[in-house]
């Protein structure tokens, strides 16, 4: 579906060195892992600061609104975030030895990922013209 390099192109650090991922393959994990809720989840876990951040001092929103949303944005990362430790094949960090990726390597991962699947999106719709033959189709790696 992508062409070679391109696949190849998405790193991220897996908690004990920088390596390389499938892209495809980490967001068929991300589904399975969240039973089908990925989108929900992400949205909910990532929602936009700018917009309605529940620990801003924005006077928009009322404490239980700010908690209300700290309590979604909580609940979404139980599910996403040992669905990325699964999708990027991290293991928990090590009480012992310290090893292993923490809870801040998976949701940069995350992050890495949702900014290389953006990247592509645009590349394809770049490479799409408007004269071409074939009809666009939805990208298939975007969050």
């Amino acid at each position: 579906m992508f062409p070679e390099n391109e696949r190849k192109c998405f790193r991220y650090y897996d908690g004990r060195r920088e390596v390389y991922g499938d892209p495809l393959q980490v967001r068929r994990k991300l589904i399975l892992a969240c039973g089908g809720d990925f989108t929900k989840l992400w949205n909910e876990y990532f929602f936009n600061p700018g917009e309605k951040w529940p620990d801003s001092e924005d006077d928009r929103y009322t404490a239980e609104e700010k908690s209300a949303g700290l309590l979604r944005q909580a609940l979404a990362g139980e599910t996403l975030i040992p669905a990325a430790r699964l999708a990027f094949g991290m293991d928990p960090v090590d009480p012992d030895t310290g090893e292993g990726g923490a809870e801040e390597d998976c949701d940069r991962a995350l992050v890495a990922w949702g900014v290389f699947c953006e990247e592509l999106k645009k590349k394809r719709e770049t490479r799409a013209s408007p004269t071409s033959s074939s009809s666009a189709t939805a990208s298939p790696t975007g969050p």
